[in-house]
């Protein structure tokens, strides 16, 4: 990478934290698939020149012409799947049916 792409990065980690949008400037260099989606992320929240910015690293990085690789969102992020209502019920009566002896001294 040359200085210009260092520098572009460095506005962009710069105005997408003023944006409240969090960038790894390592991680951005280092991967891909990372450096789209925070690019797409940025874009859709950036004005004329914001766009502008992340068209240019796009463009860069090289990553304008590959297509979209695949993002793997850590656990910690990801949102716990949803459990049906019936499974619901289930434990629900499985915690009532619970026997809990007296306690005697």
């Amino acid at each position: 990478m040359d200085n210009e792409t260092f520098r572009l990065i460095a506005r962009l980690k710069v105005v997408a934290a003023r944006n409240g949008i969090a960038v790894d400037a390592l991680r951005f260099v280092g991967d891909p698939g990372y450096a789209r989606v925070m690019l797409g992320r940025f874009a859709d929240g950036a004005d004329e020149d914001g766009v502008l910015l992340a068209l240019q690293l796009l463009d860069r990085l090289g990553l304008a012409s590959k297509p979209a690789e695949r993002v793997v969102v850590p656990l910690a992020v990801a949102p716990p799947p949803p459990t049906p209502p019936q499974l619901q019920a289930e434990v629900a009566v499985e915690d009532r049916r619970k026997y809990v002896g007296s306690l005697r001294g």
